[in-house]
C-alpha cells in the first residue's frame, strides 16, 4: 500500500494486516478483478455515453504525487459543471491520506449541489 502514497505512513501495520485479511478470504479479491476485467466494456459504454456531456455537478480531485490534473481534466472533456483540483502531498489513496480535506471538500460540494436543485 505504501506505492502510489505520498506519505508512506499512512496505514498503520495492523490496518495493512486487515487488508491482507480481508483481501485472503475465500472471494475477497473477486470484486476488485471484476472492475478491472469489466475495463473494455466499460471503455465502451463511456465513449458512448461521452457524446452527451453531463450537466450535473461533477466532482474530481487528483493526488499530486500521482495522478495530479488528469482527473479534473478529463472531467471537463464530458461534463459541463466540473470543479475540483490537485490535492497537495497526496498519492492515489485519498480517503485515507487526506481524510479531513476529501471530507470538507465533500460537505462543501453536495451542499452546494443540494442548493441549486
Amino acid at each position: 500500500m505504501p506505492s502510489y502514497s505520498h506519505d508512506h505512513t499512512w496505514a498503520t501495520e495492523e490496518e495493512i494486516d486487515e487488508y491482507v485479511r480481508c483481501y485472503s478470504s475465500l472471494g475477497g479479491m473477486r470484486a476488485g478483478f471484476e472492475y478491472y476485467r469489466a475495463f473494455p466494456e466499460s471503455g465502451e459504454q463511456n465513449r458512448e455515453w461521452a457524446k452527451k456531456n453531463l450537466t450535473i455537478p461533477v466532482l474530481a480531485y487528483g493526488g499530486s504525487d500521482v495522478m495530479g490534473s488528469i482527473p479534473i481534466e478529463s472531467m471537463r472533456l464530458v461534463a459541463e459543471n466540473v470543479s475540483g483540483g490537485v490535492i497537495e502531498d497526496c498519492g492515489h489513496w485519498i480517503p485515507d491520506e487526506k481524510p479531513e480535506f476529501l471530507s470538507k471538500k465533500l460537505i462543501h460540494f453536495f451542499a452546494q449541489a443540494d442548493q441549486q436543485r
